[in-house]
């Protein structure tokens, strides 16, 4: 992470975060809406993962930023 202090009240914070481990959020992400969506034709559970990405890729992609930034920034924060 990078801390640059723009002004006496403003800060720019950056934060890097592995590719590894957006792999991994987004693999469990699609893994939670699989479990969840209610697909006509399918059995919950049983929805295969093309489809899970064809109709809810968005909502995947806005959950798994939204984790991502969360847990970078409250890390950053940390130290």
């Amino acid at each position: 992470h990078k801390i640059e202090k723009l002004s006496s009240v403003i800060a720019r914070l950056t934060v890097t975060v592995p590719a590894e481990t957006v792999d991994e959020t987004f693999a469990a992400a699609i893994t939670q809406f699989g479990k969840t969506a209610k697909v006509k034709g399918f059995r919950p559970g049983h929805v295969p993962e093309s489809v899970i990405r064809q109709m809810f890729m968005s909502d995947i992609k806005d959950k798994v930023f939204h984790a991502l930034v969360d847990t970078a920034t409250q890390e950053a924060l940390g130290k």
